[in-house]
Order: structure tokens, then sequence, then C-alpha cells
């Protein structure tokens, strides 16, 4: 009996381990329904991928000098600046990817699906904010950039 109740509590505890660290992300996602949905799909994805190429990138060019940087307050902006650099490209990346997906797989026209994307973009920037300083580093608004994104892929 209670070599059972261990073994139980194991699997719980070997569960919440595998999924932890994404050994048990096997399991079938929900999809995405709504325009919600979509905005955090995209937020989300865009958000994980950004954090991890930036921040991994950072890692493996500094070494062990790597926690030291983020004593100077230049490369802290730098830092910065391209977080959200590279999060706007990741999202308008990501909004092409779902933007191709509903296309293919809902039967809305060419125009339709670009017009969400538009309007998921402007959802997703409204939820996240974005810094006033974001304008004048990128020399134009970040709305604009999705915009443009989507125009040079023929979307828009």
């Amino acid at each position: 009996m209670i070599l059972d109740e261990l073994a139980a509590r194991f699997r719980v505890v070997g569960d919440a381990f595998l999924q932890y660290f994404g050994r048990k992300s096997f399991a079938r996602r929900q999809p995405v329904k709504n325009k919600e949905q979509l905005e955090r799909f995209i937020d989300t994805r865009a958000s994980h991928v950004a954090q991890t190429a930036l921040y991994g990138y950072l890692k493996t060019r500094a070494g062990t000098q790597f926690p030291a940087l983020f004593e100077n307050d230049a490369f802290v902006v730098s830092v910065n600046i391209a977080k959200w650099q590279i999060w706007l490209a990741c999202v308008a990346d990501l909004r092409v990817y779902a933007g191709g997906r509903l296309c293919a797989n809902s039967g809305a026209g060419a125009d339709r699906v670009a017009a969400v994307m538009v309007s998921a973009l402007d959802g997703i920037l409204d939820k996240t904010g974005v810094p006033v300083t974001l304008a004048s580093d990128l020399g134009h608004s970040p709305k604009r950039f999705g915009s443009a994104s989507l125009r040079a892929r023929g979307l828009v």
C-alpha cells in the first residue's frame, strides 16, 4: 500500500518535472479559435523566441563576463532597444506565418486575413505597450513596422 502511494507521488512529481522542462510538451496544443487567442499565440511565441535568441547570443558572446555587462547603463539601454526590435521582428514574422495558415485553412481571402493580422498587431501593441523612445529608435511607429512587413510580403 505504501509503495503504491509512493509510486503515485513519484509519477506526479516526474510529470510536473517533465512538463516544466518541456519534455512532455508533445501533447497537442489547443487550436486558435478567436482573435484574442491569436494575439496571445503571437505574443507569447514572439516573446519566447526574442528572449532566448537575444540573451542566448549575449551569453555566448560574453561568456563568464555576462552578468558584469548589466552593470553598464549604456549596455542595458542598448539591450533594451535590441529586445524591442527583435520582439517586433518576431511578431511580424509570426503574423505572416499565422496569416498564411489562416488563409490556407479558413478559405478567407488574403485581404480579410491581412486585416485580421493588422488588427492582431494593434491588439498586441495595445496590451503590451510600447516605450516612448522606441519610435525614435526605430525611426517610425511600431504599428507602421508591422504593416510594412505585411506589405513587403504582399499581404496588404
